[in-house]
């Protein structure tokens, strides 16, 4: 169970975050910056109902901020103006996700996160708004106090940090069970910011999981179960071996082969050791060569160039070549040392009947011109 820390984020400081701001006013060159976010954002939304306004909100505009408090850009928009209100609100949802999957945005230790706010929504009383777009406040912080007991934020807290605990990565279905939790914390918290805003039980419980470690708890779970699933052996049975035809060196020189056949991505590629041990075995109907496996990747890169750069380490699927029949299963995963995306090639097999029994798999078929043996 988790250990009750204090929360700064809803004890009142005595000044604005001075990373923010300068005085009464955000700071220029971060002011700039975030406008051409936000502008990147809205392209990106494609949608014809023009912004009203940009605005800083949450603890970053506000006396209860923390050094990493995120950035919170609001696009304020009429959502009367949609024919269907409620299809444009999951639409912004899944957008923003998208959108900070895409560029991971940071200012120094504050992520950067973008949202569409409809105009009409209810703002709670002492919340501060910062309009970017003017260069003003529209509404000044208050320095209110507020009285929130921890019993309230740890009664919502512990039974969500019980479920994380209570995951064992190692065990089937818990790639599906931590995105269920995962779910749930992210429609727990926007309820509470929809109803009281920053100062919501929900997302001062929210808060409290992130700064006791619960997030990055639940995101190395999730990975962690993702690389057992996907490196499990899908046909079980261990059939014999050819003759080495694929060597750990012919391995090595690949991966530093396709580092630079996909920088441009970027993106780096990567064999895990259960492939290294399946490359070989007989399952595979006929031996698998390097220079197949070479074809299959360069032939990626070719066709799915675009698609690729699109990845976030919530991507996981198949490369299938449709000529030689060959399968490789991948996931992607950040590489904190290279500071960029790496496509992690976790099991191959040569099997024309092969079909992923994942419906998050997305499948990259390629043809290839086959190789002489």
């Amino acid at each position: 169970m988790i250990k009750l820390r204090n929360l700064v984020e809803y004890k009142n400081r005595n000044e604005l975050n001075p990373k923010i701001f300068e005085g009464d006013s955000i700071k220029k060159k971060l002011r700039d910056v975030l406008l051409k976010v936000a502008n990147q954002f809205y392209k990106e939304l494609d949608i014809k109902q023009p912004i009203e306004d940009i605005v800083l909100t949450g603890s970053s505009a506000n006396y209860n901020w923390t050094p990493t408090s995120d950035i919170d850009i609001h696009l304020v928009i009429d959502f009367k103006k949609f024919k269907d209100a409620e299809m444009a609100k999951n639409y912004f949802t899944a957008a923003k996700d998208l959108f900070g999957d895409k560029y991971d945005l940071k200012y120094g230790s504050n992520p950067v996160e973008v949202y569409v706010e409809d105009k009409n929504d209810e703002r709670p009383h002492i919340m501060g708004i910062y309009s970017i777009q003017d260069d003003k406040w529209v509404k000044k912080p208050s320095k209110e106090k507020i009285e929130i007991s921890d019993k309230e934020i740890k009664a919502k807290a512990d039974p969500i940090a019980a479920s994380i605990d209570k995951v064992d990565p190692t065990k089937s279905g818990s790639v599906a069970k931590l995105d269920k939790i995962k779910n749930k914390l992210k429609q727990l918290r926007q309820s509470g910011l929809d109803k009281d805003g920053e100062y919501s039980i929900e997302n001062l419980a929210f808060k409290h999981l992130r700064n006791t470690g619960y997030l990055e708890k639940l995101s190395d779970k999730k990975i962690e179960a993702r690389k057992i699933d996907m490196t499990a052996d899908i046909l079980k049975e261990y059939v014999g071996k050819w003759p080495e035809l694929v060597q750990p060196d012919d391995i090595a020189k690949l991966d530093t082969k396709l580092d630079n056949t996909f920088k441009d991505v970027p993106l780096d590629i990567h064999f895990s050791n259960h492939f290294a041990k399946q490359v070989n075995l007989k399952r595979n109907i006929e031996p698998i060569t390097p220079e197949e496996l070479a074809a299959l990747f360069d032939k990626v890169h070719t066709d799915y160039n675009i698609q690729l750069k699109k990845l976030s380490t919530a991507s996981q699927g198949i490369l299938k070549d449709l000529s030689t029949q060959i399968n490789v299963p991948f996931y992607i995963e950040y590489d904190r040392g290279l500071k960029k995306l790496r496509l992690v090639a976790a099991t191959v097999m040569r099997n024309p009947e092969f079909k992923s029994n994942n419906p998050r798999d997305v499948i990259y078929p390629v043809t290839t011109i086959p190789v002489e043996k």
